[in-house]
């Protein structure tokens, strides 16, 4: 992996991701690098389907060309987080193709993390231009302020598993609150792991790919009670295990 310059990021960008709970990045991949992945994409192992459009799982474990930009991405997320050291837990392509019926839903990230503290951080980098034509996320800032909520249904008729004691995302309120993050290929956007988002359906001719990365504090413990994931049953650790081993990615 190669290792990348020095990242600056203006203070103003650090004060919005802490007021708002996500915050635009700006460019972070050269035009290059995002032709690459866009051609890596074929090579990565078959997507999971859905209305919503196309997921693959941890594309950087099996693709050199989605490893090797890891490193660009860390670097930036971590100048926004003051160069605090970050474990990647995951990462996704999401593709949304062009004429995808469904929406995902509002939810936060941390619903769906086997972890026991909602410290990290999730970037997404635009492989193709996002806008509203072609279903750009939308946010609710400031959310990530109210904790915890119940798990949402990702999609319509998913049926989440509840927990107890947390509050329901009030979709209405995300819904006054919305605000449209439309991002250029190339670019990223970075949120907090309970900030309220979500993004509609993509009915335009374009495709809208993405690169979603889970970063998290060295200091979060697994915790398989808290949500159910495929890492539960493959690579996870006990409750109170630290996040670490070759599956995972540290940067300091």
């Amino acid at each position: 992996m190669r290792r990348p310059p020095p990242i600056t990021i203006a203070q103003d960008l650090a004060r919005s991701y802490a007021v708002d709970g996500w915050v635009g990045l700006g460019p972070v991949l050269e035009a290059t690098d995002v032709f690459a992945l866009r051609a890596a994409i074929d090579g990565l192992p078959s997507a999971t389907p859905s209305a919503y459009g196309r997921i693959v799982h941890n594309p950087w474990r099996t693709s050199e060309a989605f490893a090797a930009r890891i490193p660009i991405i860390a670097a930036h997320t971590r100048a926004l987080l003051d160069d605090a050291p970050l474990v990647l837990f995951q990462d996704h392509l999401i593709a949304k193709d062009p004429g995808s019926t469904s929406a995902i839903e509002w939810h936060q990230d941390f619903a769906y993390w086997p972890l026991d503290a909602a410290l990290g951080v999730t970037v997404w980098v635009a492989l193709d231009d996002a806008d509203l034509d072609n279903g750009c996320l939308r946010y609710a800032p400031g959310t990530h302020h109210g904790g915890e909520c119940v798990a949402a249904d990702f999609v319509a008729g998913a049926a989440m598993r509840k927990r107890d004691g947390l509050p329901l995302l009030d979709r209405a309120r995300a819904e006054e609150l919305a605000v449209a993050a439309a991002v250029p290929a190339g670019g990223a956007l970075a949120h907090d792991p309970l900030v309220w988002h979500m993004s509609p359906p993509n009915p335009s001719a374009r495709p809208r790919r993405a690169w979603s990365l889970s970063f998290i504090a060295p200091e979060v413990r697994w915790d398989p009670d808290h949500a159910p994931h495929p890492f539960v049953r493959t690579i996870g650790g006990p409750r109170g295990a630290p996040v670490s081993g070759p599956a995972f990615l540290r940067f300091d």
